[in-house]
């Protein structure tokens, strides 16, 4: 119980057995007038201060429930933009998250009288094989796969400014804004694809392989300038069957 919840009861317990008390005495003792007053008012301060310790209980459980709904809220939110299988951000949560990142860096582009763009790199990845482990070993070694994928990306693609995104099914989505270190985003993709292959082929039997194809779109953003993230999406994709059509397991950038 709540120290407020305790102080409330000691006082409805005590104050109207001490106000009766109280009273009785005075008229007993035939006390003077102006010591009935001061009881009088004794007794309107102990309502009161029994009523304010009320209102304070009530005050503390509103705010209580409404932390429960904030933290329900939030929850949800993070439910509406993340995969619950991989703990990736879905199409939405990147697509919101990419917005913020994007006004951030422009901010800082802008500002930077050494700059003069922003360079933003799509990858759309889709997993080879991926179908022939579902049929075969069913999901949940599917589920396995696409979470080692997941992982691997998240290893690769950890910026602050980077976006990892499972789009739906086997095919996966990176987004990096802003590079400036040496290891440009298509050649970090092209460590993924080997470490990817090299694990997936431990983990699964002689007859089944899956390797992992990508699309890449770069470019470069100037200080006035925006960007239709959906178009780039879209020529990432394009980016993508060009490597499934010559051969699979490949990055192809354009």
């Amino acid at each position: 119980m709540r120290n407020g919840s305790l102080f409330s009861v000691f006082l409805l317990l005590g104050i109207p057995p001490a106000m009766i008390w109280g009273v009785l005495y005075v008229f007993s003792q035939k006390a003077p007038w102006w010591l009935t007053i001061i009881m009088f008012l004794v007794c309107i301060l102990a309502d009161g201060c029994y009523i304010f310790t009320r209102m304070l209980g009530q005050s503390e459980e509103i705010r209580r429930q409404l932390k429960i709904v904030e933290n329900e809220r939030d929850s949800a939110i993070q439910a509406a933009d993340t995969d619950p299988l991989t703990g990736l951000f879905n199409r939405r949560g990147m697509s919101l998250l990419a917005r913020k990142i994007l006004k951030a860096q422009m901010r800082l582009v802008h500002d930077d009288a050494g700059r003069n763009d922003l360079r933003v790199t799509v990858a759309v990845i889709d997993l080879d094989g991926f179908k022939a482990v579902n049929d075969t070993l069913g999901h949940p070694a599917g589920d396995i796969v696409i979470r080692l994928a997941s992982e691997l990306l998240r290893r690769y693609f950890g910026r602050g400014t980077d976006i990892v995104c499972r789009l739906g099914g086997d095919e996966l989505l990176v987004l990096t804004i802003g590079i400036d270190d040496v290891k440009s985003a298509d050649s970090r993709l092209e460590e993924f694809r080997r470490t990817f292959k090299q694990e997936a082929d431990r983990f699964l039997t002689d007859q089944l392989h899956v390797t992992a194809s990508c699309g890449v779109k770069a470019v470069s953003i100037p200080k006035e300038g925006e960007i239709d993230l959906d178009s780039l999406i879209k020529q990432a994709d394009a980016l993508l069957y060009q490597a499934k059509r010559g051969g699979k397991n490949r990055v192809v950038v354009g």
